[in-house]
C-alpha cells in the first residue's frame, strides 16, 4: 500500500509508514490537545521536505495568528506560501465579518458547498492532493 509520510517523528514508524496514500483522516480532540499542531507539522513537513502542497482551512485562528505560532516550532509557512506549497484559507473573518487580506478566503455565504467548492478550486490552484 503506497503511504504519504506525516513528518512526525515515530509516527510514521507507527503507521507503517505513514497514512494511506488517498485516505481521509479525522482528528478530533478537546482544545488544546495538539490537532492544530499536528496538522500543521504534517502540512509544513510535506510541503518542505517532500514537495506536497497542502492547504489548511483556519476556522478559529487567524492566518497570521497560525504564522507566528509555527514559527516556535522552527516552521516557517511564508516562502511556502509564495512558492505555492501551502496555502491557509481563512474562514475565521468571515465568521466573524473582520476584513482580511489573505490571498485565500472563505465566501461569504458560507455554505459548506461554497466552501468545498473553493478548497477544491485552491487545489488544483497549488496542486495539492
Amino acid at each position: 500500500m503506497d503511504r504519504v509520510k506525516t513528518g512526525i517523528p515515530s509516527l510514521d514508524d507507527l503507521l507503517g509508514g505513514g497514512f494511506p496514500r488517498g485516505a481521509t483522516i479525522l482528528l478530533s480532540g478537546d482544545s488544546g490537545t495538539g490537532k492544530t499542531i499536528f496538522c500543521m507539522q504534517y502540512l509544513y513537513m510535506g510541503a518542505a521536505k517532500w514537495q506536497e502542497p497542502g492547504i489548511m482551512v483556519t476556522f478559529e485562528e487567524r492566518p497570521q495568528d497560525l504564522r507566528r505560532e509555527c514559527l516556535q516550532f522552527g516552521w516557517d509557512l511564508a516562502p511556502l506560501e509564495a512558492a505555492r506549497k501551502l496555502a491557509i484559507v481563512d474562514v475565521t473573518s468571515t465568521r466573524s465579518g473582520a476584513p482580511s487580506r489573505e490571498q485565500y478566503v472563505a465566501p461569504k455565504d458560507m455554505s459548506v458547498e461554497a466552501l468545498i467548492t473553493t478548497v477544491y478550486q485552491i487545489g488544483k490552484d497549488i496542486n495539492a492532493s
